[in-house]
Parts: structure tokens; sequence; C-alpha cells
């Protein structure tokens, strides 16, 4: 009976520490867990680390404002593997910039779970499936290139709130490795809509 009661006690303290760190550092194990989905031959993520003694706003590629997550930067890092969907735990991300590597599967729907995003660059890359409509509700997004990919489907329509920039057009789908997806054309000021 005491090996059971010091059994319990041992699996309600690790709960316990498990349920505390989750809610310290929710942001550092979601940045852990996409770590984890990719290949780094060249070591970008090699400061991704709880051993590194350095908080995630001190990682190489991420930036921070007032201690949390805002941007991630690793466009042209020569990565391959996966998004994860914990991603979408990163609720003050505002730029997400993972261009120009190789990267496989499909965009995580969870991403729209990451409400302040603003900007998010996919292109380039070796994606697959079609848009998750869960990005439609981004209510501050702003520009999405997801060019050069895989995806399939029609794309979705996003909110009024996705306008185009006066130098750069705001969703880019265009130059598709595979057939699928319909070219947006978009205007200034003019709200994004499918083609038919």
């Amino acid at each position: 009976m005491n090996q059971e009661k010091a059994t319990w006690m041992c699996a309600l303290l690790l709960m316990w520490a498990f349920v505390g760190s989750a809610t310290v550092s929710e942001e550092e194990q979601a940045l852990l867990n996409q770590k984890e989905n990719l290949n780094d031959y060249f070591g970008n993520l090699i400061s991704w680390s709880t051993a590194s003694g350095l908080s995630p706003c001190e990682w190489f590629h991420i930036g921070c404002s007032n201690g949390s997550v805002t941007n991630i930067t690793l466009g042209g890092r020569q990565l391959s593997g996966s998004l994860v969907c914990d991603l979408g735990r990163l609720q003050n991300l505002q730029r997400l910039e993972m261009q120009d590597n190789s990267l496989t599967e499909e965009i995580p729907w969870a991403l729209g779970m990451a409400t302040r995003l603003q900007h998010m660059n996919l292109s380039n890359n070796w994606l697959t499936g079609g848009i998750p409509h869960s990005l439609t509700k981004l209510p501050h997004l702003r520009s999405i290139d997801l060019s050069n990919n895989n995806l399939t489907g029609i794309a979705p329509k996003f909110h009024k709130g996705v306008y185009v920039k006066e130098s750069a057009s705001a969703l880019v789908l265009r130059n598709h490795k595979k057939s699928g997806i319909r070219l947006l054309k978009l205007e200034p000021q003019i709200l994004c809509r499918k083609i038919d």
C-alpha cells in the first residue's frame, strides 16, 4: 500500500510540474515542437533549446515584444520537414516567414488560432493540400504568400481586412508547381475574391 501511495504521489508531482511548466513556457514548448519537426542541417536552430539557458526571445530567428514571441524569420535556411499545429499556440505571433525552404505536408489548420498573425510567407516550399479555411478568420492578417508550392483546391475567400499594399500583393497564389489553385487577382484597396 505504501508503494502504491508513493507511485500516486510521484505521478501527482510530475503532473503538477508539467502543468506548471506548460503555462509558464507555452511559447517555448511550441517552438521546441516545431524544431523537432524540422531537419536543420546547418544549425540555424541550435539556440532553440532549454539547455542553452536562453529564453525563446534570445533564440536565433525569433523576435519578441514584451517577452512574447512575435516573429519567426526562418526564410531561406535550407530547412525541411513540416509545420506543426503548435504554432497556433503563439498568441502574439505577428510574422511567420518560412519561405524558400523544403517544407512539406499540409499547412496546419491551427495556424488560424494565432489570432494576431499579420504576415505569413510560406512561398517556395513543397506544401500540399488546400489552404486552411481557418486562415480566413485571422482578424489582423494583411499579407499571405503561398506561391510556388503544391497546393490544391480553390483558394478560400479572405475577410475584408486583407488588403493589397501599394507595391505588393496581399495574397499571392501563382506559379504553383502543380495546378489546382486558381490565381487570385488583386487590385489596390479591393477585397480578395475568387475568380471563376
